[in-house]
């Protein structure tokens, strides 16, 4: 597989399989990639056959980074990050929260659901799902940052969510605060 600058092709990887990954791109790059067929002969030469279409891919966005728990109350939780590399690209930042669903015959598993979506390097979290978040209970969180790419497919432009690779936290809500302390009765001891 060769990576196309230009008319310039860079061999990226050599393999002998229908599809491979390529490691080594940078985020948020647009790259054109050419298959050239070859075979080895016996004389150790190699044989190449004609260039296959090219295709034009986008790679993801950094991740955000310094995803930390700001602060935490008995309602609420309020997450912070650093913004991605590729801020500027950026569309959105989504936010997942670890939920625990029931099916229809009550066997209870896991699964991210996306909680919000935000333009901000901040979010406070008072509810997931709709139920508000319960005080003195750990919540899992991730976060990824996407950019949206424009591929042209049979003559037209169609749009594609590039997610980063997601920050993971664990956090906690707070206790409940002490509401309407009074002494009964003052004693000496």
């Amino acid at each position: 597989i060769y990576s196309k600058i230009g008319k310039d092709l860079t061999l990226l990887t050599a393999s002998d399989k229908s599809s491979c990954t390529v490691n080594g791109l940078k985020s948020n790059t647009e790259y054109t990639f050419v298959v050239k067929p070859f075979v080895k002969a016996s004389d150790s030469k190699s044989y190449f056959g004609a260039n296959s279409n090219e295709v034009t891919w986008k790679t993801a966005p950094a991740p955000v980074t310094n995803l930390t728990e700001k602060r935490s109350t008995d309602n609420s939780i309020t997450l912070n990050w650093d913004a991605s590399a590729d801020a500027a690209d950026i569309e959105n930042y989504e936010v997942f929260a670890l939920v625990t669903k029931k099916d229809a015959s009550g066997i209870e598993s896991n699964e991210w659901a996306s909680i919000a979506t935000t333009r901000n390097t901040e979010l406070t979290i008072s509810s997931i799902g709709g139920a508000p978040v319960e005080q003195q209970t750990p919540y899992e969180f991730k976060i990824y940052a996407y950019s949206v790419y424009y591929y042209e497919d049979q003559g037209t432009q169609r749009p594609e969510k590039l997610y980063s690779t997601p920050a993971l936290l664990s956090a906690s809500t707070a206790l409940s605060r002490i509401k309407n302390l009074t002494v009964d009765t003052p004693t000496a001891t």
